[in-house]
């Protein structure tokens, strides 16, 4: 049976900056029972798998299996930041599923060019998980549609073959994570046509093509993904968000911010990030 035949079951959901001293070897993870997935969105480092090295940056996501063993280290100045979620399969009964039988899990390691859809779901999911109660149901329904973008992204990489390493998917990928790792910087449009050496039109298009949305709106989605973040897990002004968000006017912000989200961030903070 594959995984996509069974529903996940979280244990436990978190977000966090790693503190300086953190380290998690192969002790802890060898205890493990079920399965826990990272998607960082901040921070650099590395972590040594049975599958290999890897990379830890912006973007990363990893499936790491329990009973097996994993080491990470990172930067103690630009510590790791992300998402974490213990979780198991379950069948129809609420049984759990053991996933050393499950075939085709998704592979340990991968890097998505683009933060937002992921990093979005999963801040909904913990919005969920961390309410008084907890909204386990709402959580799950929030996570299975990550789990489902994971499996995709592996089915395309297997079927592309090296085409990853197209010079121009990469410089398009390689810009989109400059835009998320410092969405308060001001991205000149004009400037990344000319760093490309194409036109506008031939710019946009490929930008298009590859990331769904223009240049303009992937970096207004940048940082109203920051905006968010900051709202709930911060206790910045409004007028410090505008300013860590790229914007010097705050009341721009907030018409911006309310035209894109529905609410203004005085509200939407204090609903504590849920609509």
């Amino acid at each position: 049976m594959t995984a996509d035949q069974y529903r996940p079951r979280i244990n436990l959901l978190g977000f966090r900056e790693c503190p300086e001293d953190w380290q998690l070897n192969p002790d802890r993870s060898l205890a493990w029972t079920d399965l826990d997935m990272w998607f960082l969105v901040g921070g650099e480092g590395a972590v040594e798998t049975p599958d290999g090295r890897f990379k830890l940056e912006p973007g990363t996501c990893l499936l790491m299996r329990g009973g097996e063993g994993y080491t990470f280290s990172q930067n103690r100045v630009d510590r790791l930041v992300g998402y974490y979620i213990h979780f198991d399969y379950i069948d129809d009964a609420g049984e759990i599923i053991p996933h050393q039988k499950i075939k085709d899990l998704p592979r340990v390691w991968r890097s998505f060019p683009r933060l937002s859809p992921i990093a979005d779901l999963l801040h909904r999911a913990w919005q969920c998980w961390k309410a008084s109660p907890p909204d386990v149901e709402r959580a799950t329904r929030w996570f299975e549609p990550v789990l489902m973008e994971v499996a995709d992204f592996d089915k395309n990489f297997r079927a592309r073959g090296n085409s990853l390493q197209d010079a121009q998917k990469e410089w398009v990928f390689k810009l989109a994570q400059r835009i998320e790792a410092s969405p308060q910087e001001f991205f000149s449009v004009a400037k990344f046509e000319r760093e490309a050496g194409y036109s506008r039109t031939y710019f946009y298009r490929i930008f298009r093509k590859y990331l769904g949305v223009s240049p303009q709106q992937f970096i207004i989605d940048a940082r109203m993904r920051q905006a968010r973040s900051l709202l709930t897990e911060s206790n910045y002004s409004i007028a410090e968000i505008a300013k860590l968000c790229g914007y010097n006017d705050v009341y721009f912000f907030s018409r911006h911010f309310k035209l894109q989200n529905g609410m203004n961030p005085s509200h939407f903070r204090q609903k504590g990030g849920r609509a």
